[in-house]
């Protein structure tokens, strides 16, 4: 697999600005954010409040606090400014040679993947393939060794070349897996072979910790998330809230207890809303796809199970643990009794397949969901 390309300064700036709007959002930069200008301005204020007019010592921590507020909305919101300044400043140095916006090509043979430009060229295990991002019109390649990364930019019109970003990422992640684990096509679990359905997907280890966390939030849109338990949760949680906020606890012992009891109550939305949820499915996404970059999964229904495996797993599911199945805006949800989900990304690919599978468990979720035990209807 081979082809060229080039990058222009306008294509580069502007991946360098989505880069920088994309760590804006992180909630590491936007907690740094808070800090730097709610929180020490508001404490400024309290202290000019607490301790008056008079002192002079307010007014220079008032101009000082404004200050960092300043500086901190222009750091944020000049992106250009700042994508530009690290453009020249890795060109000033060095790191950005003349030949970099010349023609460049790419390689990818025998698990190496080989970027030749000009006089220079460079050679990367694929083993070291860490994750690929679409930013704007570039793909954006990471190489990680240790605590280094190298960052490549492909532009998406040269991939069309090779059938596109997703061929070329699962090329890559193929040659990856071959790389790290000689083989492990064949050792691959076999699949049923009388399935009465069947249907093959892949995801990347970014868009599979994204249709976790939407599925597990779709789940208050159905359903799943109002069950029996739920409701006296949120029920109780209410009734402890609106005694708190007319001040019926006295002691202040008493009021941390009902806090508690509240928190513990509303444990399961506050998880599933909140920053949270995507930092515990990012950890079990880690720990399903190891080194894998992109995992291929398959879903099998024969002998009344429905069997749900990928590249490094196999479990043989019961039918009558499935509970729902609901067509979402990217993906289909299956929910399962056990509180797993498993999520079908739609594709040109596999759009037939899926929709038998589809019917098929959705039939078999409502015959599920009306032959509830009476503890099943009590969770």
């Amino acid at each position: 697999m081979n082809f060229s390309y080039t990058v222009t300064k306008e294509e580069y700036l502007e991946t360098l600005i989505l880069t920088l709007k994309a760590k804006r959002k992180t909630p590491v930069n936007i907690l740094i954010f808070v800090l730097m200008t709610v929180v020490q301005f508001s404490f400024a204020v309290w202290c000019a409040v607490k301790y008056g007019r008079d002192n002079s010592l307010i007014y220079v921590l008032l101009v000082l606090s404004l200050g960092i507020c300043v500086v901190q909305l222009v750091y944020q919101l000049c992106l250009g400014l700042r994508a530009r300044t690290r453009m020249n400043r890795d060109i000033r140095r060095g790191n950005i040679s003349p030949e970099f916006w010349s023609r460049q090509h790419v390689t990818l043979k025998e698990q190496v993947f080989r970027l030749k430009c000009g006089k220079n060229e460079l050679k990367y295990d694929c083993a070291y393939f860490s994750r690929a991002q679409k930013l704007g019109g570039m793909l954006l390649l990471s190489f990680r060794k240790g605590k280094t990364v190298h960052q490549l930019m492909l532009p998406l019109t040269a991939l069309e070349q090779v059938g596109g970003a997703k061929a070329f990422v699962n090329a890559l992640s193929e040659a990856k897996r071959e790389s790290l684990e000689p083989g492990a096509e064949a050792r691959r679990p076999a699949r049923p072979e009388d399935a009465a359905c069947s249907v093959t997907f892949s995801y990347d280890a970014d868009e599979f910790s994204r249709a976790q966390v939407k599925a597990a939030r779709y789940a208050y849109a159905n359903r799943i998330g109002w069950t029996f338990t739920n409701i006296a949760r949120l029920v109780a949680a209410a009734f402890l809230i609106y005694h708190f906020a007319i001040g019926s606890y006295d002691s202040i012992a008493f009021r941390v207890f009902v806090v508690c009891i509240i928190v513990l109550l509303l444990y399961p939305p506050v998880v599933t809303f909140t920053p949270l949820c995507r930092l515990l499915v990012r950890r079990n996404t880690a720990k399903l796809f190891g080194e894998r970059t992109t995992m291929e999964f398959s879903l099998d229904v024969a002998d009344g199970k429905l069997f749900y495996a990928g590249d490094s797993f196999r479990n043989e599911i019961p039918l009558d643990q499935v509970y729902s199945v609901a067509a979402g805006a990217e993906f289909t949800v299956i929910y399962l009794k056990n509180n797993t989900v498993i999520t079908i990304p739609y594709g040109t690919s596999n759009s037939r397949d899926t929709y038998r599978l589809v019917r098929l468990l959705e039939d078999i979720a409502d015959d599920n969901w009306k032959n509830r035990s009476t503890r099943e209807k009590l969770r």
